[in-house]
Formats: structure tokens, C-alpha cells, sequence
């Protein structure tokens, strides 16, 4: 239907700490080698969708450096400009430390960096030289929970019945977490760690906003099966 509104959560690629002992992890890991060749997978499978007559009208992004860096390639590809959404970060968000009550809130990427690096990123108001975190206290499971609900509603409310079809390029823990709100119903999901790169496709129709169809889950069909990761 043309008023259908297709959401791509798209989990971003193989990031340093994901291959690092949680006592070795950083606030904002770059992505591993293996990390770029999923994020150039990624955009040769969305170059494919968009040349076999599929539209992608927006992209969205994390402000985590990993997340913008395995979105780069699908934007190259389709010669669009991702829009930096400072509530789509992982849950916790951007902190140092790995033991409980020892961890500290870090600034993030400020607006200088983030143009300096990505200049192809669209960078909201609120993301200043103070960073996108701006040294905040740890988020607690409960905190991502409210804030995961805010982000998947405010999605619905942007863009159900709008017939676009929108990218966005998150976490895994907060891709289980819109997934539980989006689909209360099938709580097996939400509970699910997604691989790195991995498609999950819904669609939206304007009449039934509580009921998506999930047309894929957790797909990474454009990766070899060696190079697949979590």
C-alpha cells in the first residue's frame, strides 16, 4: 500500500569492543576490519534493494561512532545524507568503566568531530561542543526501557501512514528493546542478540499501527557465514 511505512533497524558492524574483554572496552569503539567489510556488505545489499525499484527515503543514525561508520557506506551508495538522532544510542549510553558504581559518563562525539570525520551527516541542534552524551550518569536498564519506548513511538507517530521507508542504525540491546515495544506480542525477539549488520524489517500500515508485519528478523543473508558476529 502507499501509505505503508517500512522501518530497516539495522544493528551496526563488529565494533572493538565487541571482540574485547569487557575490562579492556572504550566509551566510543571504531570498528574492527571485520566491522568494515559487514558495513560494506550492508551498502552493496541496500544498493541492490534500491536498484531493483525499492525506495529508502531517510536515514537514521545512532551519534556512536561505530554506527556511523557502518552506515557510511549504504549513504554513499544511495547518495543520501543520514540524520543523527542523539536519543538512538546504546543502552547505557557513552561511559567509561566496566564495574558497577565505577561507571562514568563520557561527552561523546561533539559537532565539530562528528563534521570533521562525517561531514555527509546531517547533526542536530542539540549535539554541541559538549557532545552528544555530555557526560551523563550511566543509564540504567530501567531508564533505556522508557527512553527505547520514546524512540519507537515517536517513530510511529513521525512516519506511520507517511509510505516512506526509513533506515535506522542502532544497537543490538536497544533493537531487543523497540522490538518489545513494537511487538509485545512476540516477546522472543526482544529477547534475541542480533548479529552485527543484521536486517530487521517491519512494516506499518496506517489503519493497524500496533500490529507490524516483520518481514525479516535478524536477516544478515549479505554476509558470508564466516563473517557473521555478535
Amino acid at each position: 500500500m502507499k501509505d505503508t511505512f517500512r522501518l530497516y533497524l539495522v544493528r551496526h558492524g563488529e565494533s572493538a569492543n565487541n571482540a574485547l574483554p569487557e575490562s579492556s572496552r572504550v566509551s566510543d569503539p571504531a570498528l574492527t576490519t571485520l566491522g568494515v567489510n559487514q558495513a560494506d556488505s550492508l551498502g552493496q545489499r541496500f544498493r541492490n534493494h534500491v536498484a531493483a525499484g525499492n525506495n529508502i527515503d531517510l536515514i537514521l543514525t545512532s551519534p556512536f561512532l561505530r554506527t556511523m561508520q557502518t552506515i557510511r557506506p549504504t549513504a554513499k551508495a544511495l547518495n543520501m545524507r543520514p540524520e543523527i538522532r542523539s536519543q538512538l544510542y546504546e543502552v547505557g549510553g557513552c561511559f567509561t568503566g566496566y564495574r558497577p558504581g565505577e561507571l562514568t559518563g563520557q561527552p561523546g562525539m561533539t559537532n565539530v568531530e562528528i563534521a570533521e570525520q562525517f561531514p555527509e551527516m546531517q547533526i542536530p541542534p542539540d549535539l554541541d561542543d559538549k557532545g552528544w552524551y555530555k557526560c551523563q550518569p550511566f543509564e540504567t536498564w530501567d531508564q533505556a526501557e522508557q527512553r527505547a519506548e520514546q524512540q519507537a513511538s515517536q517513530l510511529k507517530q513521525e512516519f506511520v501512514g507517511s509510505g516512506k521507508s526509513v533506515i535506522c542504525t542502532v544497537h543490538g540491546d536497544l533493537i531487543g528493546l523497540m522490538m518489545g515495544v513494537f511487538c509485545p506480542h512476540d516477546l522472543s525477539m526482544s529477547d534475541t542478540l542480533v548479529s552485527n549488520t543484521s536486517i530487521t524489517l517491519l512494516s506499518f500500515e496506517a489503519n493497524t499501527p500496533n500490529d507490524p508485519e516483520v518481514i525479516h528478523f535478524n536477516d544478515a543473508s549479505h554476509l558470508a557465514s564466516h563473517e557473521i558476529s555478535h
